[in-house]
């Protein structure tokens, strides 16, 4: 169901500032449904160097919320639970060294989607799946490229 937002009013108290979200977070955040926040977490960590954000435990000591940053992005992230099953996302990473992330990855157990590449659309590019089935593109910006360019290009590849 999409909502459309048809009137918004500022809110009285509204800080100074140009994004809505609180410092140290990007207006739209990721947000994972997964078995284990903990495994999830030291994945990131040990693949993109996430940074560990935060915590919180219930009162057995299990990671029940979790949030990483990664660069300038923070990933949120729960345990699945009744009604908030696990469930695979996707996501877009742009990286410094696609090489040596996705050769960290695939040490950290995730499955090659497809090996680095140069795409058509500009960037060295490759794919690979988590423990969870989260698919994980990274990619690193290598020339601009036009629009007509890429159609082209799109075109060759469905011949």
């Amino acid at each position: 169901m999409l909502l459309i937002l048809t009137s918004y009013k500022e809110p009285e108290n509204k800080k100074s500032m140009s994004s809505p979200a609180p410092d140290g977070y990007s207006t739209v955040c990721p947000y994972l449904i997964v078995e284990s926040v903990e495994q999830q977490m030291e994945f990131l960590h040990e693949v993109f160097g996430a940074e560990i954000k935060e915590s919180l435990k219930n009162e057995e000591g299990i990671i029940m919320h979790g949030e990483v940053k990664i660069a300038d992005t923070v990933i949120m992230m729960g345990r699945g639970s009744v009604g908030f099953s696990p469930h695979p996302a996707m996501n877009y990473v742009y990286v410094q060294d696609v090489n040596l992330v996705y050769k960290k990855a695939i040490q950290s157990g995730a499955t090659s989607i497809y090996e680095p590449a140069d795409r058509f659309y500009g960037v060295w590019e490759a794919g690979f799946k988590d423990m969870y089935n989260n698919i994980w593109y990274v990619a690193q910006h290598i020339k601009d490229v036009s629009i007509e360019d890429m159609e082209r290009g799109f075109a060759k590849k469905k011949a």
